[in-house]
């Protein structure tokens, strides 16, 4: 999660006001996803506005995840 977590606290800094985010990944590990999209929310001025898994066994594709972020204007 480290890794994550360098990843977001550079790449955030980028985002303008108003801007979208998005954090995703190819794995379905809750540390790696729900719980990093709480770090975002916790230590960021965003909103989680969308979050959604895949899961491997209801499709044809590998499984993931993704949450949407909306950066505040503020």
């Amino acid at each position: 999660l480290e890794l994550q977590k360098s990843i977001v606290d550079h790449s955030i800094l980028y985002a303008k006001k108003g801007g979208k985010i998005i954090y995703s990944t190819c794995t379905i590990r809750k540390e790696e996803n729900e719980e990093m999209c709480k770090y975002i929310e916790d230590n960021y001025p965003v909103k989680l506005v969308e979050m959604k898994q895949i899961l491997p066994e209801n499709n044809s594709i590998d499984g993931f995840f993704y949450g949407k972020f909306i950066r505040n204007m503020d």
